[in-house]
């Protein structure tokens, strides 16, 4: 059986992971090398400092050439940070013929419209997800092709990202010496290790807690219809601690990884937490009651944020799935309870699936994004990864946006 190529690269605010993995003819994915390291150089997931952040992509793909024993192939890259936004679009399209029955190219002609349609310049659209179409305004139709009307129109889902932090990304990895096969923003590659089947036919809110962002991505119907970002993760629960009760910032998340909790027990009184003075080594006592609430109080206004999300889009009864939580902050005891208390829906741990095939290492919260590339880019043609690592190369070459652009922006149909 025949096989390529392809890699994965997930530049996130604590950690870079870099995969290599042999993709068969039945899309089958077996990753045959891994490498994870501390991230320099991005905030919030946006770069702030190319050289850093290209150290940190360096040392994570030879560290996946090493366990590989192969050269790092064109990835899939991630895209993450507060910046990533969607919009719905629209487009017609006149059927002709007697009868007028739709055929493929009536859709590609529909598609093409809306990929012509404007986009700020301060912005780039890296997908365009069909959602559902319309056959004489007769809408909720999924599948159009075969069927007869004399005017189609399509509603889709349009993914922005910011034009500069893109491009900040993109010459990262120029500086890394790393061909970029796709593009995918992180809510939609964590949806893609995370979400079953069923969940996005039927409707459900994904939430991915990263260290600097939590991201959501509301599917239904079997595709992404809503992709937004609250710019608060991890690190401001760490920060709040560490502010709070006056220490260091590796005390702050070893205290939030070991004893912060986000239901206290009303029954029980936990003892007391010794934590060490800022600057010195005495130790003073402090309740658990304590870490609750600077925890709760940052949650709260986390859910807040989430919720304006939601409702400025019309969302927030459409969850009959409810939610799936996922990324490096899902951990946090007692989260799945509060947001199903909070969102009066229920609420699941998503991990990737099918975990018997993973890296110990890629079982877990953290390498959710990874994973959903690396099965992404096992989806599509082989043809995509030789065409744009060879026209497109690196980003000081051309624009390599453009190249990725007109192969990418519709695997979603």
């Amino acid at each position: 059986m025949s096989k390529h190529m392809i890699g994965a690269l997930d530049l996130g605010t604590a950690h870079t992971t870099a995969l290599i993995a042999e993709i068969y003819e039945d899309h089958q994915a077996v990753i045959t090398g891994m490498g994870m390291t501390k991230t320099q150089g991005v905030v919030r997931g946006a770069v702030n400092d190319l050289d850093l952040a290209a150290a940190s992509v360096i040392a994570a793909v030879q560290e996946a050439e090493r366990s590989s024993g192969s050269t790092f192939p064109a990835a899939f890259l991630n895209i993450s940070g507060g910046h990533i936004r969607s919009e719905e679009g629209y487009a017609s399209e006149s059927i002709s013929g007697d009868p007028p029955d739709i055929r493929p190219s009536d859709i590609d002609r529909l598609i093409q419209r809306m990929k012509e349609m404007p986009v700020a310049p301060e912005e780039d659209m890296v997908h365009l997800i069909p959602n559902e179409f319309a056959l004489d305004g007769i809408g909720g139709v999924h599948h159009p092709v075969g069927m007869a009307a004399r005017k189609v129109e399509v509603k889709a889902c349009r993914i922005l990202v910011q034009h500069a932090p893109l491009q900040n990304l993109l010459r990262s990895m120029d500086r890394a010496q790393v061909d970029v096969a796709g593009l995918m923003v992180h809510p939609v590659a964590s949806a893609e290790a995370v979400l079953t089947d069923e969940e996005k036919q039927e409707g459900v809110l994904l939430l991915d807690f990263g260290e600097g962002t939590t991201d959501l991505a509301f599917y239904a119907h079997g595709s992404v219809q809503h992709v937004s970002v609250v710019p608060i993760g991890g690190f401001y629960f760490t920060r709040d601690i560490a502010l709070g009760l006056q220490i260091g910032w590796d005390q702050a998340e070893e205290l939030k990884k070991d004893n912060g909790t986000l239901l206290r027990s009303i029954t029980e009184t936990p003892p007391p937490i010794m934590i060490p003075v800022l600057g010195g080594k005495e130790l003073r006592k402090v309740s658990a009651a304590t870490v609750s609430d600077i925890l709760e109080a940052r949650m709260q206004e986390l859910c807040s944020r989430i919720k304006r999300n939601l409702t400025h889009v019309d969302m927030i009864d459409l969850f009959p799935r409810g939610m799936v939580v996922s990324g490096g902050g899902a951990s946090m005891k007692g989260l799945a309870d509060y947001l199903s208390r909070e969102f009066r829906l229920p609420v699941r741990h998503g991990l990737p699936l099918n975990p018997d095939n993973l890296p110990e290492r890629l079982q877990k919260d953290a390498g959710a994004a990874a994973v959903g590339l690396i099965r992404f880019g096992a989806r599509q043609p082989h043809s995509i990864e030789k065409d744009v690592a060879g026209s497109a190369g690196r980003a000081k070459n051309v624009n390599i946006l453009s190249a990725i652009r007109r192969s990418l922006q519709d695997f979603f149909r």
